[in-house]
């Protein structure tokens, strides 16, 4: 019976098609699927120095209007300028990242 048994993954996060070749009956189970953590800078502690747009090495932060602020595509999770902020205005947070879903059929 186990031989009879079938896993399938589709592990491509940009283009996921498993669906196009197999059949559900069923709705999957879904959950969040947290990637990197993500940088958020606090408008209300930042001194506006500029050190956590100097140190990043992915281009994430920049300014606008004279507050900084952290691209999240950009920011990578390295947390850098958490570690550079002179006042901690900086810091690490979870970020979904995608879905995950299951799929599942029989007993």
């Amino acid at each position: 019976r186990l031989s009879e048994a079938q896993a399938y993954a589709d592990c491509d996060v940009d283009a996921p098609n498993l669906h196009l070749i197999t059949k559900h009956s069923k709705a999957p189970s879904r959950k969040d699927y947290y990637g990197m953590p993500k940088a958020e800078i606090d408008p209300d502690i930042c001194i506006n120095c500029g050190k956590c747009m100097e140190n990043c090495r992915f281009d994430a932060i920049s300014v606008k209007e004279r507050s900084h602020f952290v691209d999240p595509f950009g920011c990578e999770g390295c947390g850098v300028c958490e570690v550079v902020c002179p006042v901690n205005a900086v810091s690490l947070h979870p970020s979904v990242a995608g879905d995950l879903m299951l799929f599942k059929e029989g007993p």
